[in-house]
């Protein structure tokens, strides 16, 4: 049930992995692109959580925030196999 209130940050973890690996193919970085995006993004928000209880009086870390984010970037990681998927059986 938390993790429908944490939609916005799925999507953002989800289109950030995505354009992660875009980015990482177009520089000719393709041996490692989905793991490295993957990697990145999860800690990334881990980085994020940890910024927020060390650095702020406003805002506290939330283990599922970085739940959320990573369904998200594992969610963006499985957008981007079935997409490659799809592109290698229809060509």
């Amino acid at each position: 049930f938390f993790l429908f209130f944490k939609i916005k940050k799925k999507f953002f973890y989800l289109v950030f992995v995505i354009v992660w690996f875009l980015f990482l193919i177009k520089t000719k970085f393709t041996k490692n692109a989905k793991n490295i995006a993957l990697i990145t993004a999860i800690l990334y928000g881990i980085i994020i959580e940890i910024c927020q209880g060390a650095f702020t009086t406003l805002r506290n870390p939330d283990v599922y925030d970085v739940i959320a984010n990573t369904l998200g970037a594992l969610t963006g990681i499985l957008i981007i196999k079935l997409a490659y998927k799809n592109s290698k059986t229809t060509h």
